[in-house]
């Protein structure tokens, strides 16, 4: 079930996005620091918004808006430590969306894969001998999509010339597919914090990234709620739609990166032609 707070992150990373392509920088700063005080995600759009905004010789009144809103939640750290909160989230199993579990489930409905739909504390996880050995992989290879997903956004925004709202959202979009796809915990909530982002991506640039994120979100329903979910796990046909929403938002993260790649390369390419020149 979804609160309010799950949709706040996501409305306040879209006030940010549009405060910064505003150039209104130390505004989008603070606004920033509170998404990340809501929902410790925003971190991830931090970087590539940094790189920006020092390209166009911003980066300070970006970074004192930042400081600004993270101050308070410093000081509520002593009380509050949102640590605690990460470990809590790296500490779960393989929750039944995720990637990782969507294909177990499937392998365990062909019968090759040792694992059980299981109910845990608010949510459901797949768990079994196959999962127990997966779970160290997923992490693993969250950190490593998550960290280089952020590595090639920041390096296309230290190239990127037409800073333009649709392009930031486009390199945002990076990290933040990143950690959705890849991480072994996937939330409903996810989704919301990826739609308003694409709506600005949808404004410029290849359009199928996008569309496939729109895509996924229509598949959701198609599982999630379903009596199979809350009774034993989904059936082939509800294990199949799972997995085409999770490959879909796969397929707009490789592409993303792809684009990314590309326009540090063109830029690379343009360089060189005007060295010559």
């Amino acid at each position: 079930m979804l609160t309010l707070i799950d949709f706040w992150p996501a409305l306040i990373s879209l006030l940010a996005v549009w405060l910064f392509s505003s150039k209104r920088y130390l505004a989008g700063g603070l606004v920033m620091a509170i998404g990340i005080g809501v929902k410790l995600y925003p971190i991830l759009l931090v970087p590539p918004l940094l790189v920006l905004a020092w390209r166009q010789g911003k980066v300070k009144p970006l970074f004192t808006g930042l400081l600004l809103g993270l101050l308070p939640l410093g000081l509520l750290s002593f009380y509050l430590p949102w640590w605690r909160f990460a470990q809590f989230q790296a500490d779960r199993g393989l929750q039944v969306e995720s990637l990782y579990a969507s294909m177990l489930w499937l392998g365990h409905l062909f019968g090759v894969a040792d694992v059980h739909w299981i109910y845990t504390n608010k949510w459901y996880e797949v768990r079994g001998a196959a999962a127990t050995a997966v779970l160290p992989w997923a992490h693993l290879s969250f950190v490593a999509s998550v960290g280089g997903s952020t590595v090639i956004a920041v390096r296309a925004a230290a190239k990127l010339e037409n800073v333009a709202t649709a392009q930031i959202a486009r390199l945002l979009l990076i990290p933040l597919l990143a950690f959705v796809v890849m991480n072994q915990v996937f939330s409903l909530q996810y989704m919301i914090w990826l739609l308003p982002l694409a709506a600005l991506a949808s404004l410029e640039g290849n359009l199928w990234p996008v569309c496939a994120i729109a895509l996924a979100t229509m598949l959701t329903p198609l599982f999630y709620p379903v009596p199979d979910y809350y009774h034993g796990g989904l059936n082939l046909l509800e294990t199949l739609i799972l997995l085409s929403r999770n490959f879909s938002l796969l397929a707009a993260w490789i592409a993303l990166m792809r684009e990314a790649w590309q326009m540090k390369a063109e830029f690379k390419m343009q360089s060189n032609e005007d060295g010559l020149q």
